[in-house]
């Protein structure tokens, strides 16, 4: 059963995929937004029922219809902040937003070393991980915007970003993986990791052929990254610390 953020945006993902030549959309994955980003969108109807409480101890009257343009804009602003959502499909992968006006980030299976391709857990040490100290954000793939409050991750080799991009790119390019790609990251929680697996041996099936087992091998169980962030990017295949 698809949850309530896929049933919204699948009717764009397919769209995108369709226009882009990605193939069919295999599986949607859209990790839920964190409790601060709820509190955050939906701050605006708070402070108006509050208002409305206390004009109703008072005595004052009130229109209950004022409560809808702090709804459907905390609604609207809920969905444009979740970042975390994969589109798989037949030829690749939609990474990013599909809240409008944003666009995600396209992804073909060709441009992706299926080796690399892995589940990581605790999914907020990826940011050490790939950048020690301050500059961890920079280096984080572009497909994540939000904080990464889920558990579980994928991530996997893949083309630059400038690449990838389906408008105007803003973003600093980095070159951080054995192939001279980008290495990208989103969240898919843990409740979402079977059907991600599904998805991903189902569109690699056709490419992998009898090699397919590898990865099905590779995606048996999520990878525990390790508290030190140096040790935890050795873990991350395909990945070359900006140390090295």
């Amino acid at each position: 059963m698809r949850s309530l953020e896929e049933l919204i945006f699948w009717p764009r993902a397919r769209w995108l995929a369709w226009r882009h030549g990605m193939g069919r959309v295999i599986a949607l994955v859209a990790l839920r937004p964190s409790l601060i980003q709820a509190l955050v969108s939906f701050s605006a109807l708070f402070l108006v029922l509050l208002w409305v409480l206390v004009r109703l101890g008072l005595g004052y009257g009130f229109e209950w219809e004022v409560l809808l343009v702090p709804l459907i804009g905390g609604l609207l602003l809920w969905l444009f902040m979740q970042s975390d959502q994969v589109a798989i499909c037949e030829g690749g992968a939609l990474m990013g937003s599909f809240a409008l006006p944003m666009r995600p980030f396209r992804i073909r299976w060709s441009e992706v070393d299926p080796t690399t391709i892995t589940f990581v857990t605790p999914y907020k040490r990826v940011f050490d991980a790939i950048a020690p100290g301050a500059e961890s954000l920079q280096q984080m793939s572009s497909a994540r915007r939000g904080p990464s409050h889920g558990q579980t991750a994928l991530c996997f080799a893949g083309p630059l970003i400038r690449a990838a991009a389906l408008g105007r790119l803003t973003m600093n390019e980095y070159m951080n993986t054995v192939h001279g790609g980008h290495l990208w990251c989103a969240g898919v929680g843990d409740r979402r990791v079977d059907k991600t697996r599904r998805a991903l041996l189902k569109a690699w099936a056709p490419l992998l052929g009898p090699n397919l087992p590898r990865l099905e091998q590779q995606l048996a169980a999520p990878v525990r990254l390790a508290d030190d962030p140096r040790a935890a990017a050795e873990q991350l295949p395909g990945f070359v610390p900006p140390w090295r």
